[in-house]
C-alpha cells in the first residue's frame, strides 16, 4: 500500500520555491486549487494537508524537479 505524501500548504510552496525560485505560485494559490478540489487536500483540526504529489502532476513539475521520495 502506498503512502501519499501530505504535506502543509506552506511545507507545499517552500519545495514549489526550492525548485523554481521565480514561481508566480503563492500559499495562497496553492490553498485555492485545494479548495477548488484540483488537488487532493484533506482538513485536519485547523490545517490543510496537500497530496504534494498529487499537486506534482497538476502543475506539470517534471521528474528531475521533484523532491526525493524519502
Amino acid at each position: 500500500m502506498a503512502l501519499h505524501r501530505m504535506r502543509t500548504i506552506n511545507e507545499v510552496f517552500k519545495i514549489a520555491r526550492a525548485a523554481d525560485p521565480e514561481t508566480a505560485l503563492t500559499p495562497n494559490c496553492i490553498r485555492t486549487l485545494c479548495k477548488n478540489g484540483e488537488v487532493h487536500s484533506v482538513h485536519t483540526g485547523k490545517k490543510l494537508l496537500v497530496d504534494l504529489d498529487d499537486f506534482l502532476k497538476i502543475i506539470g513539475a517534471s521528474d528531475d524537479q521533484q523532491p526525493s521520495k524519502n
